[in-house]
């Protein structure tokens, strides 16, 4: 592995998130300001993968996404994150072209409340 003589510690992972109160919520807001760029650009890369990201209303061809969910699901897959790959940093991309400011602070405040005292 390039010259690296101790084994990795950390392991970050990226993923979009859009978190709100509910599930449906979340849903509503990934699809109005996530799931449109995610066909585009699907639509690119191969008809297969964009089938996929229509039926199933996730990008599940990029490894799994967080994005529409509530807190409790959130939580849930992160830890499952956690478990499958040995994640120890989540990098989340949480705000998207033309979304509320109110709710990027939502968002933030359920982050912040909700979901980083799970983990520490």
């Amino acid at each position: 592995m390039a010259g690296l003589t101790s084994p990795i510690q950390e392991w970050p992972l990226t993923r979009d998130l859009i978190i709100a109160d509910t599930d449906q919520q979340a849903r509503d807001l990934a699809e109005q300001h996530i799931m449109v760029a995610y066909r585009k650009d699907t639509r690119r890369l191969a008809p297969s993968v964009h089938r996929r990201v229509d039926r199933d209303g996730s990008r599940q061809a990029h490894g799994g996404s967080l994005h529409h969910r509530g807190p409790e699901q959130c939580v849930a897959k992160i830890r499952r994150f956690v478990e499958q790959y040995g994640m120890t940093h989540l990098i989340c991309r949480t705000f998207f072209p033309g979304m509320p400011h109110r709710h990027i602070m939502r968002e933030l405040d359920l982050l912040a409340r909700e979901i980083a005292p799970a983990f520490r």
